[in-house]
């Protein structure tokens, strides 16, 4: 490799630091305006059942630390038990988007609902 190839090697990945460093800094500052409350209260979901939300949310993440499953089936079924508007697909697809910024330690718990959304749209 010849020398201007490892200096824009070098220059790439200055910058890409620098942008990981600055969505870290966005993300804090996302998470600090709990987009997960505001999402549901756009849609009408009451402060009960937002705190019911909040609660199997929990639950989940307690389930998947101690090496449980939690299937996103389960998820969707008691989410859209508990809050009708929830029943659309999209809906609640932004729930969890909101959920993986407003609550980064749940991120692995996304991850798994979001993959699992993908395979069931196709």
């Amino acid at each position: 490799m010849n020398t201007i190839d490892q200096d824009r090697i070098t220059d790439l990945e200055a910058k890409v630091e620098t942008l990981e460093a600055r969505l870290a800094s966005a993300v804090k500052v996302l998470s600090a305006t709990k987009p997960l409350a505001a999402v549901m209260s756009s849609q009408g979901v009451t402060r009960d059942q937002a705190r019911v939300v909040y609660s199997i949310v929990n639950e989940m993440g307690k389930r998947i630390e101690n090496g449980e499953g939690v299937p996103f089936v389960e998820f969707e079924e008691r989410m859209t038990y508990l809050v009708a508007q929830l029943d659309d697909r999209r809906f609640l697809e932004v729930i969890v988007e909101a959920l993986r910024i407003e609550r980064p330690a749940l991120a692995h718990l996304c991850d798994r609902f979001i993959g699992a959304m993908a395979l069931i749209r196709r």
